[in-house]
């Protein structure tokens, strides 16, 4: 068992090459707009690469890159990510800017589901040390509706929002850790017709991958 398991992890890990490519060769993107993967969390990682599969998030390479993906790939490839080292702090981590963003984070309760330290939790992702100028660009995303999440949580939040105090919360995000703020229900109910299953331990995280038959 545990020579087939560690056949299993080193197989993931030479299919995972490509995608280093992109996202950096420690999980820690170098690229422009190009997530870091490192410490994410498996069960988002697990619906964003559904969401690839299905195109109901579309960016071209990453939906030929998981069109033939089983759901045991989706499996794999998300557990494996999880694995990866959590990118490194900012070097600028003390730019005042975290301070004149720290009350737009408490008034927007980010921290609510993202964590106080924006770790992530289940299908609520990780943002801390991630790039600032993906962080703005995935914002701006959700803020004019031209990407979706599995549920409507970042629609309803940033349409008030303006641009401006949008890239002032990304740097606090990115660079500080706030307290705790009001707790709403992180786990979505809506977008993709099928839901993903994440099992862990035997437990399920909320989402379920039985009626995707791949």
């Amino acid at each position: 068992m545990l020579i087939a398991t560690s056949a299993k992890a080193e197989a993931i890990h030479e299919r995972a090459t490509p995608c280093l490519a992109c996202h950096g060769e420690k999980a820690q993107s170098q690229t422009e707009n190009m997530p870091s993967l490192g410490g994410q969390q498996a069960p988002y990682a697990l619906i964003q690469l559904f969401m690839f599969r299905e195109k109901l998030r579309v960016y071209e390479p990453m939906n030929e890159m998981a069109k033939a993906f089983t759901d045991d790939d989706l499996l794999a490839f998300s557990d494996f990510i999880a694995t990866l080292p959590k990118p490194a702090p900012p070097a600028d981590a003390g730019d005042p800017a975290r301070l004149r963003a720290r009350a737009l984070v408490q008034q927007n309760h980010c921290n609510s589901c993202h964590n106080a330290d924006f770790s992530g939790r289940d299908n609520v992702p990780r943002l801390a040390d991630q790039r600032e100028d993906y962080l703005a660009k995935t914002m701006r995303e959700y803020k004019y509706n031209s990407r979706h999440g599995y549920d409507g949580t970042m629609a309803d939040v940033l349409p008030p929002v303006t641009v401006g105090r949008a890239a002032s919360r990304t740097r606090c995000v990115r660079l500080c850790g706030v307290g705790p703020g009001h707790r709403p229900n992180p786990v979505g109910v809506g977008a993709p017709a099928t839901l993903l299953t994440r099992r862990s331990n035997g437990a399920v995280h909320g989402i379920s991958l039985a009626s995707v038959g791949r």
